[in-house]
């Protein structure tokens, strides 16, 4: 059985009627995003470790993040643990799975050149009731060392 028809099913009838509908929902979407245009045409039996593991691989290659990444996994450990478990698979080896080390992104501050700028515009502008905006972009830039 394909992997994509086994995928289908496994929603239909076995994660639809027993979750929340949010959750059947999220489970589909990561399927038809994610999963399928990957691993939907393959046989069940030909999803090795190998196998699993370069697509593993590929979702951290495409720049997702780590929580996107282990929800993916989860769904597609789970599809597949129950295709055992309904006799559709003899075995699974999602179990085998190596979650690749995610890379941090670096964050990068504006300079306390950038910031006074930025604060200059604002004290210069027509709509200074914008506090929110002010206290949420400007912290550590002292009104009164920026003012001209």
């Amino acid at each position: 059985m394909k992997y994509e028809e086994w995928a289908q099913n496994w929603l239909q009838y076995k994660i639809k009627p027993t979750t929340k509908q949010w959750t059947y929902e999220r489970y589909e979407i990561l399927m038809r995003r994610h999963i399928l245009p990957k691993l939907g045409a393959s046989e069940l039996e030909d999803l090795t470790a190998f196998e699993l593991q370069k697509f593993t691989v590929g979702l951290t290659e495409r720049g997702l993040s780590a929580n996107t990444v282990n929800g993916i996994l989860s769904v597609l450990k789970n599809s597949l643990r129950s295709a055992v478990v309904f006799g559709v698979a003899d075995k699974q080896y999602s179990d085998h799975i190596v979650r690749p080390r995610i890379v941090e992104k670096k964050v990068t501050c504006f300079s306390k050149e950038e910031q006074c700028k930025i604060e200059n515009t604002y004290w210069k502008s027509a709509r200074q009731n914008c506090l929110e905006f002010y206290c949420v972009c400007i912290p550590g830039c002292g009104s009164e060392s920026c003012l001209l």
